[in-house]
This record gives structure tokens, C-alpha cells and sequence, in this order.
């Protein structure tokens, strides 16, 4: 028997379990069979008596000083709830790595739990995952988890051979056993098991379970408690239940029976000792009964753990089970009264209910010599009582503000980099999004295959916004958003980006004033970014040069540099419009021009090669080629020009006044093609 455990120096607590995601459904009255009835309100939380066990041991052993670490053995599927009840336990100090998640569809536990207005309950339960746990899957009692416990704690909502084998590894190993028959197993148990106990934990109907269907034994002889209720005819009955479950099992293995409002009757080696909560709890402040019996089998063991030291050679010592089933009484108490005690735990009333706890035990521990310490004991409970009041008023107000919180947050979702959501069409989301933010590189880059970037483009959109900012900012600015951390970038719209980015830092754009974006989630490689490239500009034609992959890089910069220079030079001569008329230019007109000359190209990769790659010597290479160009052109009197047969215009009357113009500006390149 492992009550016989010695003392040693790990005093860690491994629960062995299930895990379960609640659904809450709260009722004025509890349905008869056939009847249904409308919830008064609905809620969802992390439980099952593993999750719910270790994340109160967690949170107890966090307030008392973190000198017991809590772990959690059990198993999840691989969905949404189940990473959620790990990220549970972590908030709550547990650690989780022995934590089994099946890949093979299995779905993690769920609950269905009723609560009717006096904080009574009924529970169905789907085990999911917990029931594909094996005893094949406690090899993680091999590693360092198992050399540091000291305590293992077990229930029946995971395979009862597992919950066996985990117990009697425990015997063997000098570990103290603890197991909390609940529910009570209807598949008949070993008696063996049972002896393996250091501590069986029971409530009176899983105590007469064990007798009658586990241990053979006749309970007919039993007291029963009836309707009275006279509390000591009730705590003879538990006592009688108690004492008989104990005896059946030759007195060597304690037995704490769970008795609800009466406390927790603690029967080892032939003592008998009622304990209760240090904190009255009044009827009408019952809120949900849901979880009581898993706070306090979770605290117990925590206690038992921190106590490990005080462990006999002989067994376990009859005045710290007493001590650790008072302190569990007393968290169980106040567990009561909060609504879906485990998903409290990450509020602040859970964390001051948790305060409250540890406050009690010092308290208790105090409370060793009662004749010398008994006024002090009885202030520090004046005091508790004060701080529990405050404790539930907080509580109302957090779970108000909680609501509240998450009422707002369904009405408006927010992006924190593209800002408010206006709608989601699946296939692409468009929000009303922050300039700042936008123009913002490091945050939302410029997809590294786009076109040139043009700072001139930029400026005629900064400067037309500026004269007349009627409309807002135009169009809509499309990006796309990778399926990964920081993976996103402006597929369309750089050059209104460039100008938003110049009207922000003139001051003549407030940040205020917020922009229409669209997000396509494009999947986890760059090849859906250039197919949605094309096809948002099939109607409005790239220049090849500008396609993804097409030309060089650096013989595109050197020709884009050139030419950006000559429209600087010659302004008057390069319109905006695609169709301008000779001897007028459109620069991406031009620069495609450039693109498809072979001699422009040869001067532009004659020079990179010489000047190994240098693309300012590419460009003033190329822009000294046109300029000697442009001067031939020139030179040409009337007759040639008449005689051309690359004159961009053929009507001779056109070609005149054309010509005036190119003469009057001393620009020629947009008038004929032979320089090509």
C-alpha cells in the first residue's frame, strides 16, 4: 500500500484525467424526463475532473508559493478546444507537456452541464478524446515528471485501466495515491486498486457504490439518512457509510467522504473526524454546486504535496489529512458561489478567490496552538469575511464589464495594421485602414516584384489631392496576406501609397482620414501574388518590361532612371496620357520604347558590364546616347523630315506644326523612330 511512503525531497502532484470543454446552460428549474425548458442564459468553459483538479491544485499551489508544481496527464483532440484547455491550464500554473493531442480526428471531451436557480446540476458527458487514452500513453511517467511527484491523483472519466495502472505505478514507486472515486464506475474494479489507495476520495452515493458493486459488500445494514433533517442523524448516517467502507477494505486505506453542506468526515486508521469550512456558507448565495467536489479533491492534493515532508514512515498522519480536507472544504465553499468556477480562474474574482484561499490556510496553520492563537485566528476571519464580500461585488462588476467587452467586440472587429473590417467576402477582406500605418514599410512593404516605383507619379498624386480633396483618397488599395508572421505587402497601389506617404509628412493628410484597403489571403507561397498581380492590371495593361520576372533589374532601373530624367528636363514634352499626341511622349510609353530598342538596350548592358553593374552609370550612359540622338534629330532640315518614313505623324500639315513644337522645346525623340 502506498500509505507506507516515505518521506522525499519531490513533493510534485501529477493528476491524471480528463479534459473536457463545458457548455453551460442555466435553467430556473431542472427538467423532468420528456419535459424541455428554455436556459436563461448559455455559457461555455474548460472542465472534466482532470482539467478541473489540476487547474485548482495550480492555482492553490501559485497563491501558497509555487513550492508544489502541478502537472496534467491526459488527452485532447487536435481542435480549437483543445488547445484551448491547455492554454487553461497554463494560465493557471499547471504544466501541460505530458499532455497527449490526437492528430487522427478524434475530438477533445465535452460536457453538457444544467443548472437550475438553487445551484443543483445534472452532467452528460462525451469522453472524446479522453476515452482514446491508453495505458500504452503513461509513458510519460518515465521521465522527470514522475522522479519529481509525490502525489498522483486520479478519477474515473478517463478508461478505468489506465486509472488502475496509474494508481498501482504509484504504489510501486513510493508515491502517495490519491483517488477520487467519482463518478462512481459502474465497470466493476479489482479490490486490488482499491488497497493500492494511499486516500480514496468518495461523496455518499460513490461510497455505496463502492461497497455494493466494487467490494461485494451488503450495505442493507447501513444507516440511511432519509429525509431528516437533523445534522446528527445525517452525520451518523456518513459516519456509518464511512466507517463500513473503511472496514471493507481492512482500515488501511483513508477514506475523506465529501458531504456537501456538513463538510468532510476523514476516517483513517480507526479515527473518525468531521472538518469544515473555515467560512460559513450561506444557502442563498449558492451560485453553481459545478466543480465543488473537483476544488476540493484538487486542493486537498496540492496540500497533501506541500505537506509531503510530514509523512511517517508508518503512513500518512490522521491530523494532516484533517488539515488538508479543511482547506479544501474551505476552497470548495467558496467555489459555490462563482459561476463556472474554472473559467473564473482567469479573472480577477478567481484570482482574489485564490488570494482568499492562501490567506486561509496561514490562517489555519496558525491556528496549531488554538488556546494561544484563538484571537488572532478569529480576526484573520473577520478580516476574510470583509475581503469576500469585496470579492463578490468585484466579481459582478467584472463579469458585467466581461459582457459588455464582448458585446463591443462582436459589433467591431479591428485589425491592429488594416484597422476596422467593413466586410468579409471570404475570398478577401476590405477594411477602412490607418494612413500612418500604411505608408509604414517596415510594416506593409511594397511587393518586392512589382513595377519601378516612380517618385514623380507620386508627387502628381500628392499635389492633385492637395488642390482638390473633395472625393477622399482614390481607389482602393490592395495588398495581400500570406499564411505566415509578418508576410504581407501593397500589390496595387504603391504610387498612391507614395504620395499618401508625402501628404502625411507636408500636413496636408491627417492620419484621421482613413483609407479603403482590400486583403486577398493568398496561402503560403508568392506564386497566388503575381496570378492576382495580372489580373488586376488585365484592365490596365503593364508594360512587359514591368512584368514579374521579365526584364533585368538593372537594365529596367537605368532605363527608367533615364527617362525619368528627360520628362524632368523636358517637362513640357511628356504627358500623362497613354495616347498623347507627337510630338508629346507618355513616359511608360517611353520607357517601354527604350525596353524594346535594341540599341537603347545594348548601350544600358554595354555600360553594366563595363561599369560591373553600376546602375547610375547604365543611366548616364543610356541618357547620353538619347541626348546624341535627340541632337541628330535636330540637324535635320524640312526636306528630311518631309522624306522620313519614321516620322510618328504622316500628314504633312500635322507634321509642321508638330515640328514647330519639338524645335520650340528642342526635343525631337517623341517626333520619330529612327532613333530606335
Amino acid at each position: 500500500m502506498s500509505t507506507s511512503a516515505t518521506a522525499t525531497a519531490a513533493n510534485g502532484l501529477v493528476v491524471v484525467g480528463s479534459l473536457n470543454m463545458d457548455s453551460f446552460r442555466y435553467v430556473d428549474a431542472l427538467p423532468e424526463p420528456g419535459e424541455t425548458v428554455s436556459a436563461t442564459h448559455f455559457e461555455e468553459g474548460v472542465g472534466g475532473k482532470g482539467c478541473n483538479q489540476a487547474s485548482m491544485a495550480g492555482l492553490f499551489a501559485r497563491k501558497t508559493g509555487g513550492a508544489v508544481k502541478v502537472s496534467m496527464l491526459g488527452c485532447v483532440g487536435s481542435d480549437a478546444q483543445g488547445k484551448e484547455l491547455v492554454r487553461s491550464l497554463v494560465d493557471n500554473g499547471v504544466d501541460t507537456k505530458a499532455i497527449l493531442t490526437r492528430e487522427d480526428g478524434v475530438r477533445s471531451g465535452s460536457a453538457a452541464i444544467t443548472v437550475d436557480s438553487k445551484g443543483e446540476n445534472t452532467i452528460v458527458v462525451h469522453p472524446g478524446a479522453n476515452y482514446a487514452f491508453g495505458p500504452k500513453d503513461l509513458k510519460a511517467l518515465d521521465g522527470d515528471l514522475w522522479t519529481q511527484a509525490a502525489v498522483v491523483l486520479c478519477q474515473n472519466e478517463i478508461p478505468i485501466e489506465v486509472t488502475s495502472e496509474a494508481l498501482k505505478r504509484a504504489t510501486a514507486d513510493g508515491k502517495l495515491a490519491l483517488w477520487n472515486f467519482a463518478p462512481a464506475s459502474r465497470t466493476k474494479v479489482s479490490p486490488s486498486v482499491f488497497q493500492a489507495c494511499s486516500v480514496l476520495i468518495v461523496n455518499e452515493t460513490e461510497a455505496k457504490a463502492t461497497l455494493r458493486v466494487h467490494l461485494a459488500v451488503d450495505d442493507t445494514n447501513v444507516s440511511t439518512s432519509g429525509d431528516s433533517q437533523d445534522n446528527k442523524d445525517t452525520a451518523s448516517h456518513l459516519e456509518d457509510v464511512a466507517k463500513s467502507l473503511a472496514s471493507s477494505l481492512d482500515d488501511k486505506v483513508p477514506i475523506v467522504l465529501t458531504a456537501g453542506s456538513h463538510g468532510a468526515l476523514v476516517v483513517s486508521y480507526k479515527q473518525a473526524t468531521w472538518v469544515s469550512s473555515c467560512q460559513k456558507v450561506d444557502k442563498q448565495s449558492v451560485v453553481d454546486t459545478t466543480g465543488a467536489g473537483d476544488c476540493f479533491a484538487g486542493v486537498f492534493a496540492a496540500e497533501t504535496a506541500r505537506q509531503v515532508a510530514q509523512v511517517s514512515a508508518n503512513g500518512l498522519d490522521h491530523a494532516i489529512l484533517c488539515k488538508a480536507a479543511t482547506l479544501a472544504c474551505t476552497a470548495a465553499g467558496l467555489s459555490i458561489r462563482q459561476s463556472k468556477a474554472l473559467e473564473a480562474a482567469r479573472s480577477e474574482a478567481k484570482e482574489l478567490v485564490a488570494k482568499a484561499m492562501a490567506q486561509l490556510q496561514e490562517a489555519r496553520d496558525a491556528l496549531a496552538d488554538r488556546d494561544r492563537e484563538a484571537k488572532t485566528a478569529k480576526e484573520a476571519l473577520d478580516a476574510l469575511r470583509a475581503k469576500h464580500e469585496t470579492l463578490e461585488r468585484k466579481h459582478e462588476e467584472s463579469v458585467e464589464q466581461q459582457r459588455e467587452a464582448a458585446k463591443a467586440r462582436r459589433q467591431q472587429e479591428y485589425h491592429p495594421i488594416y484597422g476596422k473590417l467593413l466586410h468579409d467576402f471570404g475570398y478577401k477582406k476590405v477594411f477602412a485602414s490607418e494612413p500612418k500605418k500604411l505608408t509604414n514599410k517596415s510594416v506593409v512593404p511594397v511587393w518586392e516584384k512589382q513595377r519601378i516605383f516612380r517618385p514623380e507619379r507620386a508627387r502628381q498624386i500628392a499635389k492633385a489631392k492637395k488642390d482638390d480633396n473633395r472625393f477622399g483618397f482614390p481607389g482602393v488599395i490592395t495588398m495581400f496576406d500570406l499564411d505566415a508572421p509578418d508576410k504581407r505587402g501593397i500589390v496595387d497601389g504603391q504610387h498612391r501609397i507614395g504620395g499618401l506617404e508625402l501628404m502625411l509628412r507636408e500636413g496636408t493628410w491627417s492620419d484621421d482620414n482613413l483609407v479603403l484597403t482590400e486583403v486577398y489571403p493568398v496561402g503560403d507561397d508568392d506564386q497566388p501574388v503575381g496570378d492576382l498581380f495580372m489580373e488586376i492590371n488585365q484592365s490596365q495593361p503593364v508594360a512587359e518590361m514591368d512584368l514579374p520576372g521579365v526584364a533585368d533589374e538593372g537594365v529596367r532601373d537605368a532605363i527608367t532612371r533615364a527617362a525619368d530624367k528627360l520628362a524632368e528636363d523636358f517637362a513640357a514634352m511628356f504627358k500623362p496620357s497613354l495616347r498623347c499626341r507627337p510630338p508629346h511622349l507618355n513616359i511608360d510609353n517611353f520607357r517601354q520604347e527604350l525596353w524594346e530598342s535594341e540599341k537603347a538596350r545594348k548601350v544600358v548592358t554595354d555600360a553594366l558590364d563595363t561599369k560591373k553593374n553600376d546602375p547610375e552609370a547604365a543611366q548616364e550612359a543610356l541618357l547620353a546616347w538619347l541626348l546624341d540622338q535627340n541632337a541628330k534629330l535636330q540637324a535635320r532640315s524640312d526636306a528630311e523630315w518631309s522624306e522620313s518614313s519614321l516620322v510618328r505623324v504622316k500628314n504633312q500639315k500635322t507634321l509642321v506644326t508638330a515640328l514647330d513644337k519639338a524645335r520650340k522645346n528642342e526635343f525631337f525623340l517623341g517626333l520619330d523612330l529612327s532613333w530606335q
